[in-house]
């Protein structure tokens, strides 16, 4: 039977309203009650909705993170209203958070539990009331840009603006000397010039710098720390970023400068396993909360993994003892080998037939090689035509056929040459490594890196010069556990490499999942022999107590001996025993 607390509560909804009692008995089973304190959060944006919230009593405000990493209030939610209710019929993500303000009595209604009343019991669909049944499925915009579809933003930051006012400085005091200087020499063209360049010059400056602050950001999510640089007077763009699974110390310190002391900034830095992983964030306001929502959101992530660990164990203790009873299936899975496509000519990017992506280098860098014997071609077929013509040039004489064909020949193998060198230097990269193919013709010698993508401590993304602004086009560099800056493994002069460094990340965070997934899968198969072997000596040690407890057959009593035909010896009872009898002649 239902809550009738529940049922009282449900019942006015305007999603329920139509349903009769029996059927609002049934979903009112399905709804969960929660006390939820003042500032704890129902829901976070960024995050998969789970279900419907309803606020018995206390209250709530919607709050929004935009694209400017301000985090504003949007609306308010109070006793007797409700949120979520699209999440029951449709996967969508969260835009906004729910945090409570005055302790709150919360009922919420799962859509794992709700589609089970309506599996159920299928005659509640009929009679419910929503606007939602048939919405489409809403996405939520990312907040940036490679952002995951379950990752959710703890937090998102700028440097301090000291950072790009402290540039501004010297371009002020330029401008402001420029000007005086036209002041003093008077109303001439030279002064008009002057007022100019110390106008212009600063503003421009301000700019660019104000334009390049922006632009930088610090973004804490809950599966990694991201790092986004950009650089306008170089044309630089960097992006890297830490997991939180690589993350093995936070600390912040605050320079011993009168500035940052004023400002409250300072500086995060977070350790990983190797140096080159290491993250060094400078500038940063308020830096002590930093490394707490680093560092208390790291000990929630490996409690996480532990509970989840122990609720895997838990599964399969559960699936071994359900074998042990009615024995166990074997399932064989067989992978299909897939023949693999044919390579586009010019392609930067193709998937091969393993499902792994296949890069090259730019295509700026192609027809940088080909330049030269392109040239060199063209100017063998100019020569080739004019023999044909029959003009000819002074000097040649009868070579200047075997000349144009000579050029002809040296310019197509040249061209095959530096094709060939281009198209098989690729950067392979799959589920669970990563190849660096640098292939030569002829007798030259190959060179192939393989890096296992769980080995991988850092993945940056670097794009620096106008050309390669121009181009899109940059470096991506690998960074090994344990191993230093200096060695990194590099994409060369690859098409926007701030995607290939996001497809990097998003399949190195699968592998080392899979990693960890197949090493809980040993550790469960550990246990599960245990349990094999536990339960074979209890079986062995039930079987022998049961022996050893067994009725032992005892012999039957003797049987008494013959009676003697003689009568027995019969005593008066007036003499003791053994002494004989006075016989009487």
């Amino acid at each position: 039977m239902a809550d009738p607390f529940i049922e009282s509560r449900i019942k006015h909804l305007p999603i329920f309203q139509k349903l009769p009692p029996m059927q609002i008995e049934a979903i009112a089973n399905s709804f969960e009650v929660f006390e939820i304190q003042p500032n704890d959060l129902i829901f976070s944006q960024g995050y998969q909705a789970q279900g419907l919230y309803v606020l018995v009593n206390g209250s709530g405000v919607l709050t929004q993170l935009g694209s400017d990493g301000v985090e504003r209030t949007v609306g308010e939610v109070r006793a007797n209203q409700y949120v979520g209710e699209i999440s029951l019929f449709r996967q969508v993500m969260e835009t906004m958070s729910l945090r409570v303000i005055e302790r709150a009595i919360i009922l919420y209604l799962s859509r794992q539990r709700f589609e089970a009343a309506l599996q159920q019991f299928p005659e509640i669909r009929a009679n419910l009331n929503s606007q939602y049944m048939n919405a489409p499925e809403v996405v939520a915009k990312p907040l940036f840009k490679g952002q995951r579809p379950t990752e959710a933003i703890l937090m998102r930051t700028r440097r301090h603006p000291w950072s790009f006012l402290r540039l501004c400085i010297l371009p002020i005091f330029l401008g402001i000397a420029l000007i005086i200087v036209g002041v003093f020499a008077g109303l001439t063209w030279i002064s008009l010039v002057l007022f100019g360049i110390g106008i212009i010059l600063p503003g421009v400056w301000i700019y660019f710098r104000y334009d390049e602050w922006n632009d930088d950001w610090i973004t804490i999510t809950d599966q990694r720390v991201i790092r986004e640089e950009n650089s306008a007077f170089s044309f630089e763009t960097s992006i890297s970023e830490v997991p939180f699974s690589s993350v093995h110390e936070v600390n912040f310190q605050i320079p011993p400068e009168p500035f940052a002391l004023f400002f409250k900034y300072g500086i995060v830095t977070i350790k990983t396993a190797g140096q080159s992983g290491q993250m060094i964030l400078d500038f940063i306001p308020n830096p002590e909360a930093m490394q707490k929502v680093i560092f208390s959101y790291q000990q929630n992530y490996q409690k996480s993994a532990k509970d989840q660990n122990r609720e895997a164990i838990r599964r399969e203790v559960d699936r071994f003892l359900e074998e042990k009873e009615g024995g166990g299936t074997t399932q064989i899975v067989t992978n299909a080998q897939k023949q693999p496509d044919r390579v586009p000519l010019l392609s930067t990017k193709y998937i091969n037939g393993n499902g792994e992506t296949v890069y090259r280098k730019h295509l700026s860098v192609w027809f940088s090689y080909i330049f030269l014997p392109t040239l060199l071609m063209l100017g063998g077929l100019v020569l080739l035509l004019l023999t044909i013509v029959g003009v000819a040039i002074q000097g040649l004489g009868g070579i200047q056929l075997v000349l144009a064909v000579f050029i002809m020949l040296v310019s197509g193998l040249w061209f095959y040459w530096v094709h060939w060198d281009w198209a098989n230097d690729m950067y392979v990269v799959g589920d669970q490594s990563i190849r660096i193919i640098h292939k030569r013709p002829l007798w030259l010698q190959d060179s192939v890196d393989q890096l296992v993508l769980n080995r991988i401590d850092n993945v940056v993304s670097d794009k620096s010069g106008m050309m390669n602004a121009i181009f899109n086009r940059g470096n991506v560099l690998l960074y090994l556990v344990g191993d230093d800056k200096s060695k990194a493994k590099v994409f060369e002069k690859v098409y926007d490499p701030g995607k290939i460094q996001l497809e990097i990340s998003d399949r190195r965070a699968k592998a080392l999942a899979k990693s960890k997934e197949a090493e809980n899968q040993r550790q469960h198969q550990t246990i599960a022999e245990y349990l094999d072997v536990y339960h074979e000596r209890i079986a062995e040690t039930a079987a022998k107590n049961a022996a050893s407890q067994a009725p032992v057959q005892q012999a039957p009593p003797a049987s008494p001996p013959p009676a003697s035909s003689a009568p027995p010896v019969s005593r008066d009872g007036t003499r003791p025993p053994r002494v004989p009898r006075i016989r009487r002649d």
